[in-house]
């Protein structure tokens, strides 16, 4: 089933003053789930220098860089580094009022963690314009950056900075205490720019990861940017879900800590049932009583039971081989 940015814990929600005519309610203004390569191809267009790679597989984008792009494959006048952030973007409709949220879900895999001396930077990027239609120079940008074997972590941009980027050191937690950033788990993770009123922030799931303030206060975005550096070196990065979204979208906020213990020993309970029942269901026992010539595992416990009432469920786990026939997905223990 197709993963989408509204799943059950997340919301939408449309913070903006009155003035907000009703039908800027719509939600979503732009969007792409990576459906079809035909939608894609037709809705995305290069950005800065094309990627070896824009496909799609079971709904799943894959954004790579290749030979083609590295720095003596390209042209003279693509020399610059400008050019080795290489991908597509894709144009968007004009949010009815200056409060918008751009989105999109990456999968920071294992790549992002390993030990090796290989760099990798991912740039999720929005470019914007004034209420007269004006170019707005800044583009508000969120770049997931790995620096050799260092651990990954988030930039921004911040036309404030004297380097022209943020970097996320700390974040606060669910008890509003200031606590040292980190990502300390691979997988599906969804990134935001969110605009209210010429003030840009910046977030993963729901941990803000920075802000910065514009000089005007309507600014309205024209472009989304997905952009993979190249590094001489072939790379690739999976992702699902853009939108853009009228208003404010946001994620369930951080739960105080003593909170998160309860509901995480409460779902840890709750998963742990499930697989009990899963082994319950799937694990089959080889009774010798048979007359099959070759042993086969295709009693339940239940079964068993019934076939020989004198015993116990310890004595037939006891007494008889046992073979799990289905293994346990992955969907049992990440929760």
């Amino acid at each position: 089933m197709k993963k989408w940015l509204g799943a059950a814990c997340i919301s939408l929600a449309l913070l903006i003053a009155g003035s907000l005519p009703a039908s800027a309610l719509a939600g979503v203004l732009t969007s792409d789930s990576f459906s079809t390569k035909a939608s894609v191809d037709t809705k995305w267009v290069t950005d800065r220098y094309a990627p070896a790679e824009f496909s799609v597989t079971d709904g799943v984008l894959t954004l790579g860089v290749g030979l083609n792009g590295f720095y003596r494959s390209r042209t003279a006048d693509h020399k610059d580094t400008y050019y080795a952030v290489q991908g597509r973007k894709i144009a968007l409709k004009t949010p009815s009022a200056n409060t918008w949220t751009a989105a999109i879900k990456i999968d920071i895999d294992s790549s992002w963690f390993d030990s090796s001396s290989s760099s990798k930077r991912f740039e999720f990027r929005v470019d914007l314009q004034d209420n007269k239609g004006n170019e707005i120079e800044h583009s508000p940008t969120l770049a997931l950056v790995k620096n050799g074997s260092d651990a990954p972590t988030f930039y921004y941009s911040s036309p404030k900075s004297s380097t022209g980027w943020g970097v996320t050191k700390t974040y606060l937690n669910g008890d509003m205490e200031r606590e040292d950033f980190a990502i300390d788990e691979d997988g599906w993770h969804t990134l935001m720019i969110r605009c209210t009123s010429g003030t840009i922030t910046y977030w993963m799931d729901n941990i803000k990861l920075g802000n910065c303030g514009l000089s005007q206060k309507n600014v309205y975005p024209t472009y989304a940017a997905v952009g993979l550096r190249n590094y001489d070196a072939a790379d690739e990065v999976l992702l699902d879900n853009f939108a853009l979204y009228n208003g404010v979208y946001q994620m369930r906020p951080l739960r105080p800590a003593k909170e998160q213990e309860e509901y995480e020993e409460e779902q840890e309970e709750k998963y742990e049932e499930k697989r009990e029942k899963w082994l319950e269901r799937y694990t089959k026992y080889a009774d010798p009583d048979d007359d099959d010539e070759e042993i086969e595992y295709k009693y339940t416990m239940e079964q068993m039971k019934r076939r020989h009432p004198d015993m116990t469920e310890e004595e037939i786990e006891a007494s008889f081989d046992s073979d799990l026939t289905k293994e346990i997905p992955d969907r049992l223990w990440k929760y």
